[in-house]
């Protein structure tokens, strides 16, 4: 499943720009696609800082999350 019951999705391979692109856009369009494998969930974290003051993001260990 692409989304979640409370309507979140999840990002396969691109996720890089995701969330720059989701802040820039004027329409969104979703393509859910099933052929990726559930174990993708939660593979990404996509931090958009409002500022960029050149601060860390305080992630120190490969199962961190934001």
């Amino acid at each position: 499943r692409a989304t979640s019951i409370d309507g979140r999705i999840y990002v396969t391979n691109s996720s890089g720009m995701s969330g720059t692109y989701l802040a820039l856009a004027k329409d969104i369009y979703i393509e859910l696609n099933e052929a990726y494998p559930l174990e993708m969930k939660g593979l990404h974290d996509i931090y958009l800082p409002e500022l960029h003051t050149g601060r860390p993001i305080n992630i120190d260990y490969v199962d961190d999350r934001i």
